[in-house]
């Protein structure tokens, strides 16, 4: 063992005493503890206008063309260059979080001062909160309505519960035929799924 390096007892120790200090850092703050905490998707209702745009500014955008023809230019995505990280194999994952960049932010009097600098905000609820829209309840999650998780186009996000966006999956949305290209929407959620399938 190198000199001077911890010990797993020790930064077992460390891990613990920085978790404490974190919350009584909250509690003396009097911001609200969750159990999960970092993923209460109602948090981000917690700051002012100028927070937000100060997070929605961050995220610099570009324009993902599908080619799905006239008409249907809303399926068209919008994905950020923020860092996004992959979960399994199956090509979901999620964005990492956003923080508020405070050397950028003008203090205003609406501000938020209980908002921690290690409070992160996840894309897709930072465009929504810039749009006026929020969750109803802490577990609500974002759900692409376009099943593409780098996709932060406001009409593509929705807030619904776990049940709601894992009943999502597998949707074709719009089926495209081969042999004459026509579309038939097969979609049964509302709001409809925004994606096309390929009829093999």
């Amino acid at each position: 063992m190198k000199r001077g390096a911890d010990t797993p007892e020790e930064k077992e120790r460390k891990r613990v005493a920085q978790h404490e200090y974190r919350k009584k850092e909250r509690e003396l703050k009097g911001v609200v503890s969750y159990d999960r905490y970092r993923q209460n998707s109602m948090k981000i209702m917690s700051l002012s206008e100028n927070q937000i745009r100060n997070l929605f500014d961050q995220l610099e955008t570009y324009d993902i063309d599908h080619e799905v023809g006239i008409g249907m230019e809303y399926m068209n995505c919008v994905e950020t260059t923020h860092p996004f990280r992959l979960k399994g194999v199956n090509g979901y994952g999620s964005y990492n979080p956003v923080f508020i960049h405070w050397r950028k932010l003008i203090p205003t009097k609406e501000d938020n001062p209980q908002i921690l600098r290690s409070d992160g905000f996840p894309p897709g609820s930072i465009v929504l909160a810039y749009n006026g829209i929020f969750a109803k309840n802490p577990t609500d999650q974002i759900s692409h309505l376009c099943d593409n998780p780098k996709c932060i186009k406001v009409n593509h996000l929705m807030w619904e519960t776990s049940s709601e966006n894992n009943n999502r999956k597998g949707c074709p949305g719009w089926i495209k035929c081969n042999c004459c290209d026509e579309l038939h929407d097969v979609c049964i959620h509302t709001p409809k799924c925004i994606k096309i399938t390929k009829r093999k």
